[in-house]
């Protein structure tokens, strides 16, 4: 029965197609890995022509001026065909005859979109290595060679034919980027004459940055987050889109190393290269910076745990909760504000004021000649200062008035205090009166207290006789 079941199983198919294939169960197959596109599987080419365009700020038109050859020469290898147009400031990315791939036109459509972003091309740049073992030995040449180089080389452009390749490629404008690669070339002819010039070369390498036209491989994404219409308040944005950033770029610099993702937070965009985790891990860091839900530096505590979670392969099928950070959001207390007292609705509206021809009329002014007015307005300017006056004149004798002298109430208290005094003395007397009785009873002699009984009672008796 078991067997039975079994078999049953494996022939229930929800498709009509779905059936097993031999590559099904084959544990050498990775389902995950991207195959890089053949051409023979397309050999037709695009029956229809595709093409996107986008708009780019005006700002960005000089640098896409200089990088538009290496952009177009990126594309030509794909047999896509790229325009720019200065006058309407747009980009525009279409197939040809020779494009087999029909994903490309897509990977050219976000490629136009970083570079509108101020994502920018491939450029030279030295590694990180660079000059750090001969700073020290170098360094005077370096100078020195910097200088006579700059006054032969680079103020005679454009370049003539024996000038190297390499400083052609480099633009008009950039005159640090070309000063760079004399250096480099310089030094390598010079480090060649010595006997470790080997180990100086791998140090002294150049090593090609990879910007927007990165995008056209396979394995790399690109996302390009909103960030301007999730808050209002624009100092309030600027400030969390600071927290993004960090301090001399260092948020920025972590959050790139732990979600293996190119990051670039430009105005209202962030725009972030990568594979597709990655880009998920930037894009809810980034909405939880700005939406103010958490701060980045907590989302790289939480990536740096898993890095190190994820090297215990005994943890491979367990949740990671119980390992991970919570941390709880800690609202601060703001400030009440003070409600105003809501009136009493009520349709008619309120009566107006009356001018100042409508009080003039009222107090019967209004007709009064001018003579009579002058002499009104007199009369109440005399009697103002004579108010002020009288003021004046109250303060001014208020210094020469002596204090009052609280008699009744000291005589009351001087009486309070004799009387306590005298209290205290009765009773101090009192005590002393116990004191002496009880020092009389302590020293009392027995016979002296018989015989002083004695006589009291024949005191008596004599004078009950003579009674």
């Amino acid at each position: 029965m078991m067997e039975e079941e079994t078999v049953m199983e494996k022939k229930k198919h929800k498709g009509k197609h779905d059936k097993p294939k031999p590559w099904d169960e084959d544990p050498n197959v990775d389902r995950w890995k991207i195959e890089k596109f053949d051409p023979s599987w397309n050999e037709g080419g695009m029956l229809e022509v595709s093409s996107f365009s986008t708009l780019f700020p005006q700002y960005r038109e000089k640098y896409l001026q200089q990088a538009w050859p290496m952009v177009k020469g990126a594309l030509k290898e794909y047999g896509v065909s790229c325009e720019l147009n200065l006058v309407e400031g747009s980009m525009t990315v279409s197939t040809t005859r020779k494009t087999r791939d029909p994903y490309i036109i897509v990977k050219a459509r976000d490629l136009i979109r970083l570079l509108s972003r101020s994502v920018p091309a491939p450029q030279m740049s030295p590694s990180t290595s660079c000059f750090s073992p001969v700073d020290g030995l170098l360094r005077p040449m370096l100078t020195t060679l910097h200088s006579k180089l700059t006054t032969t080389l680079f103020w005679s452009w454009p370049p003539s034919e024996s000038c190297h390749p390499s400083l052609i490629a480099c633009g008009h404008n950039d005159t640090f980027l070309r000063s760079k690669v004399v250096l480099f070339l310089v030094l390598f002819n010079f480090l060649q004459s010595l006997p470790l010039h080997n180990v100086f070369f791998d140090l002294l390498t150049f090593t090609m940055v990879e910007g927007a036209i990165k995008i056209l491989n396979d394995e790399v994404q690109c996302d390009i987050i909103k960030i301007g219409n999730l808050v209002r308040n624009k100092e309030r944005f600027v400030k969390r889109r600071q927290h993004l950033v960090g301090p001399n770029s260092s948020t920025l610099k972590a959050l790139e190393i732990l979600t293996g993702c190119y990051i670039l937070v430009q105005g209202n965009t962030v725009a972030a290269m990568g594979s597709f985790k990655g880009l998920k891990q930037v894009r809810k860091i980034v909405e939880d910076c700005i939406q103010n839900k958490m701060h980045p530096v907590y989302h790289i505590k939480i990536l740096m745990m898993k890095k190190e979670l994820e090297k215990d392969p005994t943890l491979a099928n367990e949740t990671w909760d119980r390992f991970l950070p919570k941390f709880k959001k800690k609202n601060v207390k703001q400030k009440k504000v003070k409600s105003k007292e809501k009136k009493p609705y009520t349709p008619f509206p309120p009566p107006p004021q009356p001018s100042k021809v409508d009080k003039l009329l009222e107090s019967g002014e209004y007709f009064l000649s001018e003579r009579k007015k002058e002499s009104k307005k007199w009369q109440e300017k005399q009697e103002k200062q004579a108010e002020k006056t009288a003021e004046n004149k109250r303060k001014r004798e208020a210094a020469f008035i002596p204090p009052e002298e609280a008699s009744k109430q000291d005589s009351r208290n001087h009486e309070d205090q004799n009387k306590d005094v005298a209290a205290m003395a009765m009773s101090l007397k009192e005590k002393a009166k116990k004191l002496k009785k009880q020092k009389s009873a302590e020293n009392i002699n027995a016979e002296e207290y018989i015989a002083a009984s004695g006589e009291e009672s024949s005191k008596k008796k004599k004078k009950s006789k003579h009674s």
